[in-house]
């Protein structure tokens, strides 16, 4: 999977356990794919964009886990 698929081999030592991420995965992956969309927020959030948009991630994460969410207006549930 590793050579194939771009499936990246990591340790835990970056897990966050309270937000159930890797963070600095998650920043990379953004800047990486959408350098255009990031940006524009680092020229409007200069410090703390990072943290900014992990918190955010993680709440909207929190949210459609809670909560679920619909699919054709079927409602499934994560947790």
């Amino acid at each position: 999977m590793l050579t194939r698929s771009g499936w990246q081999q990591d340790t835990n030592v970056e897990w966050d356990k309270e937000l159930a991420l890797f963070p600095k995965q998650v920043v990379n992956f953004l800047r990486e794919t959408q350098p255009e969309a990031w940006g524009k927020m680092a020229e409007l959030h200069c410090y703390g964009l990072e943290s900014q948009i992990i918190r955010t991630l993680a709440k909207k994460l929190d949210l459609m886990l809670r909560h679920g969410f619909k699919f054709y207006g079927k409602p499934f549930r994560l947790a």
